[in-house]
């Protein structure tokens, strides 16, 4: 299901705020890369402000982070799952056309059951 535009907006705020933090990257330091005041960057990551085309530039450029990866706007738990995918990419990729069918088959099973 689609987020509201109030949601999208609050989900975003989150992603950026979390993305900053994880680099440890303060506020103070994306609003000056950004040209814009602290307190819009923080009302945005509140999701209280929208964010704004070229401040979502502004981080990706600052994190070296594409902008689908902070757009996703997938919830929480979708999101943890797919931060197995790229290790399951990376491990199907090294089987075989066999093993990868018997997986598949085997994994069909379990959603079954």
């Amino acid at each position: 299901m689609r987020p509201s535009p109030q949601e999208a907006d609050r989900l975003l705020g989150k992603r950026l705020q979390q993305f900053r933090k994880e680099q440890h990257i303060s506020q103070s330091e994306i609003a000056d890369y950004c040209q814009v005041s602290l307190s819009y960057i923080s009302t945005m990551e509140r999701g209280i402000h929208r964010c704004n085309p070229m401040v979502l530039m502004g981080y990706s450029q600052k994190l070296n982070i594409s902008l689908d990866t902070l757009c996703k706007l997938d919830p929480p738990d979708s999101q943890a799952r797919s931060q197995i995918l790229p290790e399951l990419s990376e491990m199907l990729s090294e089987l075989s056309e066999q093993q990868q069918n018997a997986l598949l088959c085997f994994l069909k099973t379990i959603k079954d059951n």
